[in-house]
């Protein structure tokens, strides 16, 4: 396995949706051997008591912050994450999304901590000289991805976002399932501000506005922007089509920008 496939693994296993299901997936809990091993308590929720530990905020941290072995804490914490991700697949609660987000971003932290400690060892130890550049290229890729999640994450309360479209235009059939499967993925709000009164099915919302299309911001349909709750500004993203992962990347240095 490449050091790229081998950190974006660990970095970024919280954003694919593996939907293997097992007898536990209702709520998290230790196996008796785990627990035996470890000595873990009722606190953990070993045993029958307090199976719902997996759904409450804060697990991932008390793990970290157990006196257990770094391996052991991996482990816990992988699983920890596995169910939380499962629960939050099937219910689709914000609580449990929250929860798998929370472990998943400690996970990334984590991964990048490492990325950027191994890649000093690299940079200062002749003998990974010939491996170096590879690997800091990889490291850097890595990083920047885990630092755009984390921006995404951070912003998903503050900012909405907003698609103008017309019913009937090709582009703009093309261009909602990409507005769906990012706000899916990352939890946004989305609107919709129609140019005729049709509305497209699957937004959070949609409102008809004919006279959007003089506004400067729109210079064609699709037009992608972004609602700040907190200065309450609209924000130009792009136009056209944008897909995902150009979303992603748009929206977050927008976000870490304006902090």
């Amino acid at each position: 396995m490449s050091i790229s496939r081998t950190i974006s693994i660990f970095i970024f296993a919280g954003s694919v949706l593996m939907m293997s299901m097992s007898a536990n997936a209702g709520g998290f809990k230790f196996t008796p051997e785990i627990c035996k091993k470890m000595g873990l308590g009722k606190n953990w929720y070993c045993g029958e008591a307090g199976t719902d530990k997996g759904t409450k905020e804060g697990a991932a941290k008390e793990i970290l912050e157990s006196g257990i072995e770094p391996e052991e804490k991996a482990e816990l914490l992988n699983q920890l994450w596995k169910t939380q991700r499962k629960r939050a697949v099937i219910t689709g609660k914000r609580h449990d999304i929250e929860n798998a987000l929370e472990t998943q971003a400690i996970i990334a932290k984590k991964g990048v901590e490492f990325a950027r400690n191994a890649q000093k060892i690299a940079d200062s130890d002749p003998r990974y000289s010939v491996a170096a550049s590879n690997y800091k290229s990889d490291t850097e890729d890595a990083i920047k991805e885990a630092e755009q999640a984390q921006a995404l994450n951070a912003g998903r309360d503050r900012y909405v976002l907003v698609m103008i479209y017309s019913k009937e235009c090709p582009s703009c059939q093309r261009q909602l399932p990409e507005v769906l499967k990012f706000s899916n993925k990352w939890q946004y709000k989305n609107l919709g501000v129609a140019v005729t009164e049709e509305f497209f099915e699957g937004l959070d919302s949609s409102i008809f506005d004919d006279s959007i299309v003089s506004d400067e911001a729109i210079k064609s349909i699709p037009t992608l922007l972004l609602l700040d709750s907190v200065t309450e500004e609209k924000i130009f993203l792009s136009k056209g089509i944008t897909r995902v992962g150009e979303m992603e990347s748009k929206m977050a240095k927008i976000i870490k920008e304006r902090g």
